[in-house]
């Protein structure tokens, strides 16, 4: 009965809270699947539920409250005993999921060294046990940990991570579904720029072709699934051009601009994408 209840309480969280009454209905919800998963008493089932109540709450913008119920599910779940249960009974390892998003919640709570230490968790517990082949799942585990290292001085580890498993690991397989490819460019051209800013080492040429790919509006279409991370990161790959510009230099308004356009949907929109949304906010007050 669990993954039945989870696959309806999926559902009735998919819908958008907009409204008190919703939200109310929602977090009933939610509470009747911990509750219902703890009077069963696997931890499979009870690590589902916690990670789906963890996963609400920080959607909603309550990243402490998430944070609080992750904390839980870090006493339950064990990777090397769990995963391969819960995707049995769920198709997906969801308290995974919920490890490598809860490194962006405490990065946006300001608890920095917590969000790094769970980085390391993911990369070095996690990943290694999922299926390299997949890289839809790879990606929803990888993309979390890589936002928040570029933003902790590390975009040399962020970039190892990324084309070992991701890049490489989509070339080495032969992926039939090339989805998730418009998304390479903009992730690397951002992690090269901040590595060359991190090493105090600049390529000139690099940094006008980089220039050259964002400014040209051809290079911003997305499907809609990928529209506002691809929007970030090229926002923000403008907004650290801009800054190796002088600043009445005209390419550097060029970049500004640019910067925007892309990021004031992604941070003013409504969506569920916090992390995004935050970013993109900073982003803006930067500029």
């Amino acid at each position: 009965m669990m993954p039945i209840i989870s696959t309806l309480c999926a559902l009735k969280l998919e819908r958008e809270a907009t409204d008190m009454q919703t939200r109310k209905e929602q977090e009933g919800l939610v509470r009747i699947f911990v509750e219902e998963a703890r009077e069963d008493g696997h931890p499979v089932h009870i690590s589902r539920a916690l990670a789906m109540a963890a996963m609400y709450f920080a959607k909603q913008g309550y990243y402490e409250r998430a944070l609080a119920i992750h904390e839980q599910l870090q006493n339950v779940y064990d990777v090397l005993e769990h995963s391969s249960a819960m995707i049995q009974l769920y198709g997906y390892d969801y308290a995974v999921e919920c490890f490598s998003e809860s490194v962006q919640w405490y990065y946006l709570v300001g608890r920095h060294e917590s969000a790094e230490r769970q980085a390391e968790i993911v990369i070095h517990d996690h990943v290694p046990l999922q299926d390299q082949t997949d890289i839809d799942n790879m990606l929803r585990i990888i993309l979390p940990v890589i936002q928040v290292l570029k933003l902790l001085d590390r975009a040399k580890d962020s970039d190892l991570i990324f084309k070992k498993f991701i890049i490489n690991s989509f070339h080495d397989h032969s992926q039939e579904s090339d989805f998730w490819v418009p998304l390479f460019n903009p992730l690397a051209y951002l992690l090269e720029v901040i590595k060359m800013e991190e090493e105090d080492r600049f390529d000139h040429e690099v940094l006008k072709e980089m220039e050259a790919w964002v400014l040209d509006e051809e290079n911003g279409a997305f499907h809609p699934e990928l529209e506002r991370k691809a929007h970030t990161w090229m926002g923000e790959l403008c907004w650290r051009l801009a800054n190796l510009r002088e600043d009445d230099d005209p390419v550097r308004l060029d970049l500004v601009d640019r910067a925007r356009e892309l990021l004031d949907p992604v941070a003013f929109s409504n969506h569920q994408e916090t992390f995004l949304k935050q970013l993109a906010s900073a982003l803006l007050d930067a500029l």
